[in-house]
């Protein structure tokens, strides 16, 4: 099969306010939006770099559907940075949790990792990867 990454989708409870946070905060663009014909569904997609994300919000409860989309449950999204101390400075003062810097030392070399949660309080992982060279 030959396909790519196309996109994550996240149902928000507050669609302005998580658009607000992916792009004011974290630099993601605007992209498509639409609203379904019956006005329940409205989705708006963001972009940064290659990935693409779809917010979609509902203004009906999940559970008068058949399948229960909020039962679904993400445990995070990652982000590879290429300087995690960066970063954080960036985000430390714009978001309402943020964790501490851990560093996770592997055979192959160093992991370095943080979170940060958005409005939903979805965790997003920025993750700076240094792998050993081959020797």
């Amino acid at each position: 099969m030959n396909c790519s990454f196309h996109h994550i989708a996240l149902n928000v409870s507050n669609l302005t306010k998580s658009i607000e946070f992916y792009t004011k905060i974290l630099g993601f663009k605007k992209g498509l939006s639409f609203e379904s014909s019956n006005k329940v569904t409205k989705i708006q997609y963001l972009g940064l770099n290659d990935i693409n994300l779809e917010l979609t919000s509902r203004s009906i409860k999940l559970h008068l559907f058949k399948r229960d989309a909020s039962r679904v449950m993400i445990k995070h999204i990652a982000f590879k940075v290429e300087n995690i101390k960066t970063v954080y400075k960036q985000l430390v003062d714009k978001v309402d949790f943020i964790s501490e810097i851990k560093v996770k030392v592997i055979d192959s070399g160093i992991i370095k990792y943080f979170f940060i949660k958005d409005p939903d309080r979805i965790e997003i992982e920025f993750v700076e990867i240094n792998l050993k060279e081959d020797e």
